[in-house]
């Protein structure tokens, strides 16, 4: 009877404090609004080309480099070494400034999580992207995150940037509709659409945005998330607006072909995006001749390491692309290769 006692006075008290901490977790959650004003400008000047050059690049919060697997993923590891960690920063922050883009859209930036040492990358890309305009939005804030056990990731505060040469008439962050139910919400990212309004000379609107979809569903909320952005870029293209969305889509393009092994993973499988979502036009661009991501469920290696192909773009009716390729980085600072690509407007 004592020992059931005890048994039953330490599992109260471990419950007592899975409730607190929950509660002070649920207190401190982020709760962005739906559109958010991230910039406008008091002056803005008109686009003086009709040909820009786009990069994009999951950074993987410099930390997935080509000697992590990671526990989402099948692998055991949550972050790298710090001396890794700061390695893979400059590096990725130099290859940015060589890079030749007019915008980069970057995901998996972070600005102050466990997981990447508390240092502030969206503040060192913008230091050394000085003649860039530099935007942020979270996607991922989240007081701690417990897992895994033996090795929480903690706290994680980190999201998606954009960086511009020309000056955008205004910056807009927009929440997705998807969302994990409580209270796994708390301790996962609240995807969001961060778009950059640019005025053409010839006065049209070309909007570019930065989109990092759902990866860990099966497959709901990345539905939601694409009816979402064809509803809000097909709206804004009736009024004439035109658009480039790029990024890491978590999705594979509408005639891509994954392999037995990428469809095969048991914790991570990108599905294949919808051909018939978007009106006739409307185009998916990619580099097919290379792979973007690798699997993390081990460290790369490039006899046994899957790939493929997940971060491309996406162009309304208006607009062509006449150059797009993946970068081959072999994975050494991140699990993403860049894309970088060549637009013509009009």
């Amino acid at each position: 009877m004592k020992l059931l006692k005890a048994f039953l006075r330490l599992a109260a008290v471990l419950t007592g404090i899975v409730l607190v901490f929950v509660l002070v977790v649920w207190l401190f959650e982020y709760r962005p609004e739906n559109r958010e004003v991230i910039y406008r400008a008091a002056h803005a000047r008109s686009l003086l080309t009709d040909t820009l050059t786009l990069l994009t690049w999951n950074t993987g919060y410099a930390g997935l480099d080509d000697s992590m697997d990671f526990f989402y993923d099948g692998g055991k590891q949550s972050r790298t070494n710090a001396k890794r960690a700061t390695e893979n920063l400059e590096r990725i922050a130099s290859f940015l400034q060589h890079c030749g883009a007019d915008i980069i859209l970057l995901q998996e930036v972070d600005v102050f999580s466990k997981r990447s040492y508390y240092t502030d990358q969206f503040e060192t890309y913008r230091k050394r992207l000085s003649d860039y305009r530099a935007f942020f939005a979270y996607n991922y804030n989240s007081l701690y995150v417990p897992v895994p056990l033996k090795q929480p990731m903690g706290r994680v505060k980190g999201g998606i940037a954009l960086f511009s040469r020309p000056e955008p008439l205004e910056v807009l962050r927009y929440q997705y509709p998807s969302r994990f139910s409580f209270p796994m919400r708390l301790f996962n990212l609240k995807r969001c659409l961060l778009s950059a309004r640019y005025r053409m000379l010839n006065g049209r609107t070309l909007t570019v945005s930065n989109t990092h979809n759902t990866a860990y569903d099966t497959g709901g909320m990345r539905t939601q998330e694409m009816n979402y952005l064809r509803d809000t870029l097909t709206a804004e293209y009736a009024r004439g607006i035109l658009s480039i969305t790029g990024g890491d889509w978590n999705q594979n393009p509408p005639d891509y072909l994954p392999s037995d092994a990428e469809t095969g993973n048991r914790y991570f499988s990108p599905l294949r995006m919808d051909s018939t979502l978007f009106p006739a036009g409307w185009e998916f661009v990619y580099d097919r001749s290379r792979p973007t991501a690798r699997y993390l469920d081990e460290p790369y290696n490039p006899a046994t390491t899957t790939t493929t192909l997940i971060d491309l773009f996406l162009i309304s009716p208006g607009i062509r692309c006449i150059d797009i390729r993946t970068i081959d980085l072999g994975f050494r600072h991140s699990d993403h290769n860049p894309v970088r690509a060549v637009f013509v407007i009009g």
